[in-house]
């Protein structure tokens, strides 16, 4: 399973949860804005004698504490579905490393790196995966554990300049994209 595959089945499940999330949320919503239009009304009858401004002034104000709480609300609920669903990517890792795509994607990202780098740079990756890289030309491949688990991580020669091309990188890097898509599909569903 590519990591496209899994980004796409993470995103089909987190769609799935955002929607049966978002169905509890404007209950939620629907719940607290009642509420607060109930206590507004309460105050406001209390208050009959006292001038229609400071009626309106209040209703408003209590009104906007809870549309901002049921925003606040909802906010939390696409932050914990962002997380949720990078975990779920992170967990599916060590079976990606299994599967035949993950040789082709450390080709690519060792490619990448020598492109970036020159051919003559240094190619760290886990003892695991050393058998997925050979060492071609000037190039030169260590085994470095601690500090690549998965995916490659690489230093051009004079070792100014480094990419790191591990998958929690590549997934940290994209995070902003699996947010974006994450809110198109619950603002899709609105």
């Amino acid at each position: 399973m590519g990591l496209e595959d899994i980004i796409d089945e993470i995103e089909s499940e987190t769609s799935k949860t955002v929607s049966e999330m978002r169905q509890g949320f404007k209950t939620q919503e629907s719940s607290i804005i009642g509420a607060a239009k109930a206590e507004a009304k309460r105050i406001s009858d209390e208050a009959a004698d006292r001038a229609k401004d400071e009626s309106r002034s209040i209703l408003s104000r209590e009104v906007s504490k809870s549309e901002m709480e049921a925003k606040g609300i909802y906010n939390r609920a696409i932050n914990e579905s962002l997380e949720d669903a990078l975990g779920q990517i992170r967990m599916s890792f060590a079976d990606y490393r299994k599967g035949k795509d993950y040789a082709k994607l450390v080709e690519t990202l060792v490619r990448l790196a020598v492109r970036n780098l020159g051919e003559d740079c240094r190619v760290l990756v886990n003892g695991a995966d050393k058998k997925l890289v050979s060492a071609k030309g000037k190039l030169k491949v260590e085994v470095d554990d601690a500090r690549v688990s998965d995916g490659i991580v690489a230093y051009s020669q004079d070792g100014r300049k480094f990419v790191n091309y591990t998958l929690s990188n590549i997934l940290e890097s994209s995070r902003d994209a699996v947010a974006a898509e994450l809110l198109k599909e619950i603002k899709g569903k609105d």
